[in-house]
């Protein structure tokens, strides 16, 4: 189960973001892409034992799914719908994926952290 660790690494990026910083994480975007393997809901599941009792439970995880696209290395073709092995435009059959690995962070939304509440709820 590499979510785990993919949750971890999230929390370790978000809470070095916001060190230092009168904030409140409302909400963390994540960008996936098409062939990274990751079960959301497993991640979902990860975050929320992960962050039980810090500051950051209860945070909102939006993912922003990113679709798969090849780039052909012959006519150069970019194109997103696989079909078959071969460039749709020249036939080629060396590709490059472009997109379809991400995973990443891609935007925190905070709020000014209130004073009299340690943990901003």
């Amino acid at each position: 189960m590499h979510e785990l660790a993919i949750t971890q690494s999230m929390i370790t990026i978000v809470n070095e973001t916001v060190k230092g910083k009168d904030v409140i994480v409302r909400e963390i975007r994540i960008e996936i892409g098409q062939h990274t393997c990751i079960e959301k809901r497993t991640l979902e599941g990860c975050f929320e034992i992960c962050t039980e009792n810090t500051p950051l439970k209860g945070v909102q995880l939006t993912f922003i799914d990113v679709p798969a696209s090849w780039k052909c290395s012959e006519c150069h073709y970019t194109f997103e719908k696989r079909i078959g092995d071969t460039c749709p435009r020249c036939s080629n059959i060396n590709l490059t994926m472009v997109t379809g690995r991400e995973l990443q962070v891609k935007s925190l939304e905070v709020e000014p952290v209130n004073k009299d509440d340690s943990y901003g709820n």
